[in-house]
Parts: structure tokens; C-alpha cells; sequence
């Protein structure tokens, strides 16, 4: 299992619909969980005045990530790998 960061643009974003993501991001890790998959949730940093969105998982390889955000709809600009150090 690696680390990734998604990230995600998220420009004209009220509180109300970020923290519709926040839990769409957590419905799609227990999903996968569900469907054998192993993706898991590590922290997320919002930047309001920069309208960026970062989501650290821990996945099995990027494209079962981008598979799992696509099928949520959840918007992201790219994925790429990380280390935690």
C-alpha cells in the first residue's frame, strides 16, 4: 500500500457543500472497504482562501483511487504519490 494525495480545485465552495465532500470522501473509502478494495482515509487539509483540497489515502495503486473518486463524483485534479514522513 502506497500514499496518495488527491487533490482537488474547489473555487465558489460554501462550508456546507466542503463538508458534503469531507463525508462523500468517507462514504467512498467505506465502499471499497466493502467491495474488497483497500482504500483508506488518512487526513485531509482544506486551505479556504486558496480553494485547494488535499486528501491523503492509502491505497493499493492510484488508479483504484481515481476509480473510487470518479464513481463517488467527487472532483479532483490529480493524484499523486507521497510519502508520510
Amino acid at each position: 500500500m502506497a500514499i496518495y494525495i488527491v487533490e482537488r480545485f474547489l473555487p465558489g465552495m460554501t462550508q456546507e457543500q466542503v463538508e458534503k465532500i469531507q463525508q462523500s470522501e468517507k462514504n467512498l473509502t467505506q465502499a471499497a472497504e466493502s467491495a474488497g478494495g483497500q482504500i483508506r482515509h488518512i487526513r485531509t487539509i482544506y486551505v479556504p482562501g486558496e480553494v485547494h483540497y488535499m486528501s491523503m489515502f492509502e491505497a493499493a495503486d492510484p488508479e483504484s483511487l481515481r476509480a473510487a473518486n470518479e464513481e463517488a463524483e467527487l472532483p479532483f485534479t490529480r493524484i499523486i504519490e507521497a510519502a508520510e514522513l
